[in-house]
C-alpha cells in the first residue's frame, strides 16, 4: 500500500497496515457469500497511529477485487480527504461510517447488504428498535454473559440523504450499549467492532439472528396454516360434510370429501365402506 503524505510526515504504520490487509481479506470473503453484490457495501477501520483519521473503502471497487489498497484516509472530524488522495472517491456513504466512530469507541465498520437483514426489518414494518432476547449466541456480541439477555436493534428508513442519515443515527448509537450494528430497510446492515475480528464475529451474530427470527416466523405460519387447513366442517340439508387435506402424500393428493349421515357423527380416521 502507498504510505499516507502530508508534508512528508504522515506515513501509515505497521499496524494500520496489518489492519487494512485483514480488512480487505475479510472484503474479499464476504463477496463469496453475497454480503456486497455488484460493488455494494463498504467497510473503514480508525486509524491506528493517527486516531482522527479512518481508511474508508473506495467507491465502486467490485469486492472480488479489493486490496487494501482500496482504502482512502478521511478525517473523522470533518470528512475531509487527505491531499494525496484527493482524486479518488471515498464510499458515497462514508458520512455513515464517520457517524459511527464519532459516536462509538468502534475501530472497524462493515456494511452488509445481506438479504437476511432485509427480510427481518420487513417483519417489523412499524417498529425502529427490534428486540432479540433469549438466545445463546446473544453471547457473540461483546460484554454479553448470559442468554438471559435482550438486545434493541435500531431500524431506519433509507435515504439518499446520507449526511442527514448520519445525524439521525448518531442519538441511537449508544442506546443498547450491546447492540454493535443497524438497520438501513431496503439496504442493508452496518455492524462494528473493536478490531476487524470482532467485526465479523458480530457480523455473524445478527446473521444468525436474522435467518432464526425470519426461519421461526415462516414456520409458525406453515403450522398455523396446516392447522387451520387440516380439518373443515360444514353442513348441507342436515347432513355433515368434513373435508380433510392430507398434511402429507396419502395414495392420492386429491382433497377428501367424507360424509355422514348422522349430524352428531364424526371422526377424522377413514371411514369404512
Amino acid at each position: 500500500m502507498q504510505p499516507l503524505r502530508s508534508n512528508m510526515s504522515f506515513k501509515i504504520n505497521e499496524n494500520d497496515q496489518k489492519n487494512l490487509s485483514n480488512l480487505a481479506e475479510l472484503v474479499r470473503r464476504l463477496n463469496l457469500t453475497d454480503h456486497n453484490p455488484a460493488t455494494s457495501g463498504n467497510y473503514s477501520h480508525r486509524s491506528d497511529e493517527f486516531n482522527d483519521y479512518a481508511f474508508v473503502s473506495e467507491s465502486g471497487i467490485d469486492k472480488s477485487q479489493f486490496s487494501e489498497n482500496n482504502f482512502i484516509p478521511i478525517k473523522i472530524s470533518n470528512k475531509e480527504t487527505h491531499d494525496f488522495y484527493k482524486k479518488r472517491k471515498s464510499s458515497d456513504e462514508t458520512d455513515l461510517h464517520l457517524a459511527i466512530f464519532q459516536s462509538t469507541s468502534a475501530n472497524c465498520v462493515l456494511h452488509s447488504h445481506m438479504l437476511d437483514a432485509l427480510h427481518f426489518a420487513d417483519l417489523y414494518p412499524c417498529l425502529s428498535l427490534i428486540p432479540i432476547s433469549g438466545l445463546e449466541l446473544l453471547k457473540g456480541f461483546s460484554g454479553v454473559a448470559t442468554h438471559d439477555t435482550t438486545i434493541q436493534i435500531p431500524v431506519f428508513e433509507n435515504t439518499q440523504d446520507i449526511s442527514q442519515l448520519a445525524e439521525i443515527i448518531k442519538p441511537h448509537l449508544n442506546q443498547d450499549p450491546f447492540c454493535y450494528g443497524l438497520i438501513l430497510r431496503g439496504h442493508g446492515v452496518y455492524v462494528w467492532g473493536k478490531n476487524v475480528t470482532e467485526a465479523k464475529r458480530h457480523l455473524e451474530v445478527f446473521e444468525y439472528l436474522f435467518r432464526y427470527t425470519i426461519q421461526k416466523k415462516n414456520f409458525n405460519k406453515l403450522i398455523k396454516k396446516k392447522i387451520n387447513l387440516k380439518t373443515s366442517i360444514f353442513y348441507l340439508n342436515n347432513m355433515k360434510f368434513v373435508l380433510m387435506i392430507p398434511l402429507r402424500r396419502c395414495g392420492s393428493n386429491a382433497i377428501r370429501l367424507r360424509m355422514n349421515l348422522h349430524p352428531d357423527f364424526y371422526s377424522p380416521s377413514t371411514l369404512q365402506a
